[in-house]
């Protein structure tokens, strides 16, 4: 098993993160904060914490913001998909060029687009 594959990424938008605490035995905000600096080699699968308190919208994966093609969340205002933990998610990503990631967990898939401008993503309304 390579040394990657031990590697927990993090989906971290830091507006809540500073607002949001672990739970469930998910790593504290700065452990999460200090892996979405971290980036997986493409092709390569890694453990990945999304951010889902507002809906699964945006991750920050390898230092840059990505935003989700087909946000997943409940709505209007949106949370946690139903049956995904809140505040994080733990699922599988996969970096699979320099401007796509895919994020599966609970069955579902999240195709993350990396953000042109690499501009922070708003906060949750």
């Amino acid at each position: 098993m390579s040394r990657m594959s031990n590697v927990v990424l993090a989906g971290v938008l830091v507006a809540l993160v500073s607002a949001c605490s672990g739970s469930g035995g998910l790593p504290d905000r700065e452990v999460l904060a200090a892996y979405s600096e971290t980036v997986p080699p493409a092709g390569e699968t890694v453990t990945f914490y999304a951010l889902t308190h507002c809906g699964v919208e945006h991750a920050r994966i390898g230092g840059h913001w990505w935003t989700a093609q087909e946000p997943l969340s409940t709505g209007e205002g949106g949370s946690a998909p139903p049956g995904w933990d809140d505040p994080y998610q733990q699922g599988r990503l996969t970096l699979e060029s320099a401007s796509r990631a895919v994020f599966r967990a609970h069955g579902e898939e999240v195709v993350f687009q990396r953000n042109a401008d690499d501009r922070e993503p708003p906060g949750c309304r």
